[in-house]
């Protein structure tokens, strides 16, 4: 079952934290976690397994530009349903 918002953003940011403990440990969830160094593409597929067993709803990677994953809030958007597919699909 989907998490809440603010459970989402905490479970997803606590995961960051977690995987990378020589990183900054405080960031906002409009923070860009490529830029901050806490995604690059081998994290970002391990974060996509975490966020998809999180919600229990995979999210087809390929279907989005990378920028959908810059920051906890748009990986939120993506599993709920707010974000819009580039072709402007839901």
């Amino acid at each position: 079952t989907m998490p809440e918002h603010a459970e989402f953003i905490r479970a997803v940011s606590d995961f960051l934290r977690q995987q990378n403990p020589a990183g900054p440990q405080s960031f906002g969830p409009d923070d860009n976690l490529f830029t901050l160094g806490l995604v690059d593409s081998l994290r970002l597929v391990e974060l996509l397994v975490f966020t998809a067993e999180l919600t229990g709803r995979e999210i087809p990677v390929e279907d989005y530009l990378i920028s959908s994953f810059y920051t906890v809030h748009k990986l939120h958007e993506l599993v709920s349903g707010a974000a819009v597919q580039p072709g402007g699909e839901r």
